[in-house]
Parts: structure tokens; C-alpha cells; sequence
């Protein structure tokens, strides 16, 4: 079993109202593959990339970030 690992990073930014940055780790093996897909809100493919493990050591760490509109921030006159 390989490892894997899943979990939310952060979850506010000093500029975001809404914010949320997570991660996934998978370890590799030799000749293992990663395919990533990325579709639209219809299913349709927008592109595709392949990554292989050539290495002994190699693992995928994916992050996902989703942020909503960027605050308003104050800024105040020094005089």
C-alpha cells in the first residue's frame, strides 16, 4: 500500500474573504503514472498531462487552491 496523504492546509488569507489551500501526497514507484485531467463544468476535456515516476523516490503533492474576490483593504495616510 502506498502512502497517502490528504489534508486542509489553510483556510483564511489576510486577503480573502473566502480561501481554502488543500493537499494531497501520493508515493510513487518506478514506472507508476500520474494523469491529470482537467475538465470544465460540462465534463469536457480541457487538457491532459502525464506524469512517470523514474526515480526510486518520487511522489505527487497536488495543492488546490480556491479563492473567492480579494478584500478591500484600508489603507491608512501616515502624516
Amino acid at each position: 500500500m502506498k502512502s497517502k496523504r490528504e489534508n486542509i492546509i489553510k483556510t483564511d488569507h489576510e486577503k480573502y474573504d473566502e480561501f481554502l489551500l488543500k493537499q494531497y501526497i501520493i508515493d510513487l514507484d518506478i514506472g507508476d503514472k500520474i494523469r491529470i485531467h482537467t475538465l470544465d463544468k460540462d465534463d469536457n476535456l480541457l487538457d491532459e498531462k502525464v506524469f512517470i515516476a523514474k526515480q526510486i523516490n518520487c511522489h505527487m503533492n497536488c495543492r488546490w487552491q480556491d479563492k473567492g474576490i480579494k478584500k478591500v483593504l484600508e489603507v491608512k495616510k501616515v502624516e
